[in-house]
This record gives C-alpha cells, sequence and structure tokens, in this order.
C-alpha cells in the first residue's frame, strides 16, 4: 500500500511500512547500482513533489566533513521547511558508534526522514537497518527469470525491438550488470537500430 508521506511510493518485496505516515528511515543497499540510484530518486521525487526541495540534502559521509554536516542537518531546524530529507552514502566506509546512535536516534521523528544508499550489507552496529521501524530493501544482481523480464522491461520502456535471438545476446552479455545493459539498449534505441 502506497505511504500517504511518499505518494506513489510503496514498500518492495512484501515488507510493510509502520502505522505512521511513513519510514523516516529508509535503507537502499545490494550490488544492483542502476536499480538502487533509480529507487533512491523515486523516493526523493515524491519527497519534493509533497514538501519543499529546500528540506532536501545529500550527503558523503565518507568525506572529512561528511558526518559532522549530516548531523548538522538532522539536530537543525529551518524556518521555512519543516519536513526535512537526508540523502547519505558513504555511512560503512568508516562506520562509527556515533553514526549508529544518531541514526537510532531518527527512527521515529516525524519531522525528519533519512534515506541511505549502500552497495554493501550492514556491518555490526547497523543491523538494526534492517529491521522495523526502518524499511530497507534490497538491490541484489538479478540474474534468471528475473534478469529476463528486467531486459524486456528495459527494451519495452525505450521502444527498442529485437529478435529473440538479439535479446537473449543482449540478456547474456550484461546479466548482473543493469546498468551496462540500459546504457547498451539506450544506445541502440538512439541509433534507431534493431537488435
Amino acid at each position: 500500500r502506497p505511504s500517504p508521506a511518499f505518494p506513489g511510493i510503496s514498500p518492495r518485496g512484501g515488507s510493510k511500512i509502520a502505522a505512521r505516515s511513513a519510514p523516516m528511515v529508509i535503507f537502499l543497499y545490494g550490488s544492483d547500482a542502476y536499480r538502487r540510484l533509480r529507487r533512491k530518486q523515486e523516493i526523493v521525487r515524491a519527497f519534493e513533489r509533497k514538501h519543499l526541495s529546500i528540506g532536501v540534502a545529500a550527503f558523503d559521509l565518507a568525506a572529512e566533513d561528511g558526518e559532522a554536516s549530516f548531523e548538522e542537518f538532522l539536530r537543525g531546524r529551518s524556518l521555512f521547511e519543516a519536513k526535512k530529507l537526508a540523502v547519505a552514502e558513504g555511512v560503512f566506509e568508516a562506520p562509527s558508534d556515533h553514526l549508529a546512535d544518531l541514526l537510532r536516534e531518527f527512527l521515529d521523528d516525524e519531522e525528519t526522514t533519512v534515506l541511505l544508499c549502500e552497495a554493501d550489507d550492514p556491518p555490526k552496529g547497523f543491523t538494526f537497518l534492517l529491521k522495523k521501524p526502518s524499511l530497507s530493501e534490497e538491490f541484489q544482481a538479478l540474474k534468471g527469470p528475473a534478469w529476463q523480464a528486467f531486459v524486456r522491461r528495459t527494451m519495452e520502456a525505450r521502444t527498442v525491438q529485437a529478435s529473440p535471438e538479439g535479446a537473449h545476446f543482449l540478456a547474456n552479455a550484461y546479466e548482473g550488470d543493469s546498468w551496462g545493459l540500459v546504457t547498451e539498449v539506450e544506445k541502440i534505441g538512439f541509433l534507431g537500430k534493431r537488435l
């Protein structure tokens, strides 16, 4: 079911959003960077449709002052926007107990949503991100029928026509590399070629 705070955004994988308006910590993780990035963009766009974009900030927590800037944004209050979205990457580059405690503080904060995006599973001390009240979504490389379906959807979305052999070739050549597949399909579409 869609979340009122994020119109059109529903949890994936059968997970349920807690009984409040939206999860306050959302954790996207897994090796499929393309699908993870698309999901992150969906969530940010949904937030911006409902709230002012001045309430959105992105942080690289692996940067020298990343954690300090992140904490300042989370704890600060704006005169112009009550709701905030902090988008953070590099959370596990140098995981600290302080950062884990900071994230726990915002699990139930109704004014601030934290969106974390990482390629890796959470290390010890951050596994709470996989449990309620957090919302987590995993994006592992697709295989088998799920990969074949992704290839078909990608080609259809870009109106690229292919013979069964051509589609099979692309699926085999890029299996597990959704970013590479999408790039190749877009090139084929741009050139107006049929596979």
